[in-house]
């Protein structure tokens, strides 16, 4: 999605059903879900300034990108 879109979206409450769906359906909840994700959307955009797409997934618990955390 293209950056601009996702922040006009999180405004708007597009995604406020799926907030929902994955924290919780309080007002505070929601609205505390908003201001995180356009956070961590404003320092993505921040860290890689040149790109105009973002992608954002959710995961349950503890999951890494890089291996498992049981390899030592």
């Amino acid at each position: 999605m293209i950056f601009s879109d996702f922040i006009n979206s999180i405004s708007s409450g597009a995604f406020d059903q799926q907030f929902c769906r994955l924290y919780g359906s309080s007002e505070k909840t929601v609205l505390r879900q908003r201001s995180r994700f356009m956070s961590a959307a404003e320092n993505f955009s921040r860290l890689y300034p040149e790109s105009g797409e973002i992608r954002v997934f959710s995961a349950p618990g503890r999951t890494e990108i890089g291996g498992n955390h049981t390899d030592h």
